[in-house]
């Protein structure tokens, strides 16, 4: 944001160098919003990583992979095709097996 107004890129670019705007009534809102469900995320998580083991948590938390796609198809980003959907897949999977080796 403190260089974008001083450098010119091509449009392939302009969503990274994008000029900041202030926001503006409810926008603050949500932005506060944002803010207070992370922190809350990250409490619960820090809390999950202490009551059990990290194989087990992390390979839950790879189930936000899953809902990011939902949420962002929702929001209108295109449907991701056959490769993202099969790069999801084998995150999920080696963090399964993870989870399942250190179990046995």
């Amino acid at each position: 944001m403190l260089v974008t107004p001083y450098i010119s890129v091509s449009e392939d670019f302009d969503w990274m160098f994008a000029e900041f705007v202030m926001p503006e009534g409810v926008e603050w809102g949500y932005v506060t919003a944002v803010g207070i469900f992370a922190t809350i995320s990250q409490l619960l998580m820090t809390k999950a990583y202490e009551l059990t083991k990290a194989g087990i948590v992390g390979t839950i938390s790879y189930s936000n992979i899953v809902f990011a796609v939902i949420i962002g198809t929702m929001l209108g980003d295109p449907i991701p095709d056959f490769w993202t959907f099969l790069g999801i897949i084998l995150v999920i999977a080696s963090g399964l097996l993870v989870a399942l080796a250190k179990e046995k």
